[in-house]
C-alpha cells in the first residue's frame, strides 16, 4: 500500500502522501489497516450474532475535506527545541500549546 501511495495522484494532480514524513505516512497506512480488520471482524460477529447490532457495520470512510484526523508523529519524526516542536522544516509547535507534554 505504502509503494501505491507514493505513486497515486488525487484529484488535482498532486502526491499528497509525500508531503509527510515517510514514518508519519506509514502510521496512517497502520490506523487504516487496523480500521479495516476491525470492520472484517465485525462482520464476521454480525453474521453470527446480528442481534447485537443495530445495524449492519458499514466500511470506515473517508473523511470530509474540512474533518480532522489524528497524526502521529514518533519521536524519530518529531525535535524540541527552543521551547518548538518542530515536525518538518518549515511547520512549528509551540509547546506550551500542548497539554499533554
Amino acid at each position: 500500500m505504502d509503494k501505491l501511495m507514493k505513486t497515486t495522484p488525487n484529484l488535482e494532480g498532486e502526491i499528497n502522501y509525500r508531503l509527510l514524513k515517510a514514518q508519519v505516512s506509514q502510521q496512517i497506512l497502520k490506523v487504516l489497516d487496523k480500521n479495516i480488520k476491525a470492520y472484517c471482524k465485525a462482520i464476521k460477529d454480525f453474521k453470527t450474532n446480528p442481534a447485537k447490532y443495530k445495524a449492519m457495520p458499514q466500511l470506515p470512510s473517508f473523511r470530509k475535506r474540512s474533518g480532522l484526523f489524528n497524526l502521529y508523529y514518533p519521536n524519530q519524526s518529531a525535535i524540541i527545541k527552543n521551547g518548538k516542536i518542530r515536525l518538518a522544516k518549515d511547520l512549528e509547535i509551540l509547546r506550551a500549546c500542548l497539554n499533554f507534554i
